[in-house]
């Protein structure tokens, strides 16, 4: 080969470098890596902020979170999938986990008042004033009703089997009425 002969690489570089001279449009950047087999774009996590990152690190437990819950995950299975971190998908992700939360304890919904009434009824000490009587309130009833719990398996065997038939004995409700209730029943 003479120092004078170019390669067909070579010729085909000159003539892509010709031509972009010509045009208006700037190139493409071509990747090093083939970068089609990651889940994500590798430009797109370089660039990221500390604090956009700290945002994706918290989506990616949260929509980790949702996927764990069969509840949440029966009835959004194609939502949990693919997601993106965009703000309304990480609404959406709040939202399923705070109504799931909601549906699995009733008494997040409570208000400080409604809490220290049920404790009062209870007959539970309230707790200390302060930051976070909310939060206490709400321990303590949760922990008095999972004291107070009925173990039908803790009584003698010849209740048990009483109580099992009196339930299969009840197969239907006590009020099957679909109107109106009668004048008697009714009260001013």
């Amino acid at each position: 080969m003479n120092g004078n002969e170019m390669t067909t690489v070579e010729q085909q570089y000159l003539q892509d470098q010709k031509r972009l001279k010509n045009s208006s449009v700037s190139p493409e950047p071509k990747a090093i890596y083939n970068t089609s087999s990651l889940p994500y774009d590798i430009r797109s996590t370089i660039s990221l902020t500390s604090r956009k990152r700290r945002c994706r690190d918290a989506f990616a437990d949260k929509l980790l979170e949702c996927r764990r819950r069969y509840t949440i995950y029966s009835k959004h299975p194609d939502l949990l999938k693919h997601v993106s971190s965009n703000a309304r998908n990480r609404k959406r992700v709040n939202n399923l986990l705070r109504q799931d939360d909601f549906a699995r304890n009733p008494y997040l919904e409570w208000s400080c008042q409604e809490l220290m009434i049920a404790l009062i009824q209870c007959k539970i000490p309230l707790p200390r004033e302060g930051a976070g009587l909310r939060f206490e309130c709400r321990l303590a009833l949760e922990e008095a009703v999972r004291a107070d719990r009925f173990r039908l398996m803790d009584l003698p065997k010849e209740l048990r089997i009483m109580i099992y038939e009196r339930a299969l004995r009840q197969d239907e409700p006590l009020d099957t009425t679909d109107g109106w209730p009668a004048l008697t029943c009714v009260s001013y």
